[in-house]
């Protein structure tokens, strides 16, 4: 007797070919989705390890720049023009030399630029930024103190205060006849230049009516005593009650193209200068020390400031003007100081 196949053991047979056709969709959409998970996240980690790099090359050229700038001499260099297109509230852009400006950090790019506004010239502001496979750029504000001037010309001797007792026969060399070579906040008729050849050399009086160092300098005496802690090279010295200096002075300063500063604040122990010695640059003794400099030997090259009469100006010591009789850059020393909460990356 012929039997015909059960239409339940059919539907049974489709039923489990539908169910593993459901699980090998299943499974297939898993699997995509997990590879699709996982060159996301390979990607995602791509680009932050790119990005990463990126702006690590930009901070490099940024504190490259800085250091630059820290070097002495260098923030002398920089010719500022009008440029509106930097960081917001900067108005100037400095000239950088092309191994400041064009960087090649860890296979990236960088490019750096350094700002400024001309109201505020002693905030600069350095962006870096950096291309190659990824893109960043940072940005640094940094607070640059200089030795600046009140003044654009120095006389070699500024006297706050009379000149008197000179002995020794020391002497002025004015470059011509009829210049100025002792300026005082006195009358002139308080100059006596005794025994000082002035050679030519005339007194001007009643020049100034505050204190010999804030007609000198624009710059604070807490700034310079701290310029010349962090300054590169030997270019300021400053000497005061908390560093006294022991003994007499018998060493050079400064060079015709690199001057220094001398400083002999109150309590420095006003030392003589004295014993063949040379000095480019400017020597300044507080108020107590007029009565007893004592000097012998010395040729100066530029000026002794002195907040006190003097007295005590002795033998052998020449005076020579400034080289074009007018005050050199003196940006021998610069104090950069990292804004805080300045820094910005993008």
């Amino acid at each position: 007797m012929r039997r015909f196949p059960s239409p339940l053991s059919q539907q049974h047979g489709l039923a489990t070919l539908a169910v593993s056709l459901i699980m090998l969709f299943l499974m297939s959409l898993l699997i995509f989705n997990t590879s699709s998970g996982m060159l996301l996240e390979l990607k995602t980690g791509n680009n932050q390890y790119f990005q990463a790099k990126a702006l690590e090359a930009a901070r490099g050229g940024a504190d490259y720049a800085v250091s630059w700038l820290d070097v002495s001499g260098n923030y002398s260099s920089l010719a500022w023009s009008s440029d509106a297109t930097g960081p917001s509230g900067n108005n100037q852009r400095a000239a950088l030399p092309s191994s400041v400006a064009s960087q090649a950090i860890g296979g990236y790019n960088v490019a750096v630029t350094l700002w400024r506004n001309s109201a505020n010239s002693s905030i600069l502001e350095v962006r870096a930024v950096a291309s190659g496979d990824a893109s960043a750029t940072v940005r640094q504000k940094i607070h640059a103190k200089t030795i600046r001037f009140n003044v654009t010309s120095v006389p070699p001797l500024v006297i706050n205060g009379c000149l008197s007792g000179v002995t020794g026969n020391p002497d002025m060399h004015p470059t011509h006849s009829g210049d100025v070579v002792i300026k005082s906040s006195e009358d002139s008729s308080c100059v006596d230049p005794g025994h000082l050849g002035m050679n030519g050399g005339v007194t001007q009086g009643n020049v100034f009516a505050t204190s010999a160092w804030d007609y000198v300098f624009a710059t604070s005496k807490a700034d310079m005593k701290e310029l010349a802690a962090q300054s590169s090279t030997d270019a300021i010295y400053y000497y005061d009650a908390s560093n006294p200096f022991s003994g007499n002075w018998h060493d050079d300063v400064g060079t015709a193209s690199s001057p220094g500063i001398l400083i002999f604040d109150t309590g420095a122990g006003c030392p003589k200068i004295n014993g063949n010695v040379t000095i480019y640059g400017i020597v300044y003794y507080a108020a107590e020390c007029g009565s007893n400099q004592g000097w012998g030997n010395t040729t100066i090259h530029g000026s002794v400031v002195s907040e006190g009469s003097i007295t005590k100006l002795t033998a052998n010591t020449d005076f020579y003007p400034w080289s074009g009789g007018s005050m050199p850059s003196y940006t021998i020393a610069m104090d950069l100081a990292k804004l805080p909460a300045s820094w910005r990356d993008f």
